[in-house]
């Protein structure tokens, strides 16, 4: 289950389709489906339904996303293995004043959502915009809310190496 708060439906799923069957995102938003068709009916057998909605950016909670998913569920009558949140920023928590307080809402909901469902749940968040420097991304980078990391089970930072010196792994 695939939850948009940024890109319409039609563009997230042409990304799955091309991702899946290596046939470019243009070519299958321009309607050419000739390629990807038959590299889609060969493996659907072993990927299984895919799901994809698009839910109002900082007007959406994750009780909203907890009812899609159930939905899902009572219609599929089998569980939702994976539910990609894009992005977990753009969600609100009722009730909460300011960004860190409303991220801890938001991201503890999600992890409590996954772990009652026994779902995978993926997310993404924004690095902070104050350091227009040229430094890597770390967990002190995190914007808005230190409670994105704290929840999360697994967290990666993803840094381009143009004009880094790549470290050196350890």
């Amino acid at each position: 289950a695939y939850a948009t708060l940024e890109l319409p439906e039609p563009l997230v799923l042409a990304r799955i389709q091309s991702a899946l069957t290596d046939v470019p995102v243009a070519q299958l938003m321009a309607g050419d489906v000739r390629e990807a068709e038959p590299r889609l009916r060969k493996i659907m057998p072993r990927i299984g339904k895919g799901f994809v909605r698009y839910f109002t950016p900082h007007a959406t909670t994750v009780e909203e996303l907890r009812e899609w998913t159930k939905t899902i569920v009572e219609v599929e009558g089998r569980p939702v293995d994976l539910l990609v949140v894009d992005y977990a920023d753009k969600l609100i928590a009722p009730k909460e004043n300011g960004d860190y307080a409303a991220m801890r809402v938001v991201y503890e909901g999600l992890r409590i959502h996954a772990e009652q469902t026994q779902t995978w749940c993926w997310t993404a968040s924004q690095p902070r915009r104050g350091d227009k420097g040229r430094k890597l991304i770390d967990l002190d980078d995190i914007a808005d809310s230190a409670n994105k990391a704290r929840v999360a089970d697994l967290v990666i930072t993803l840094n381009p190496y143009e004009d880094l010196e790549e470290p050196e792994l350890v």
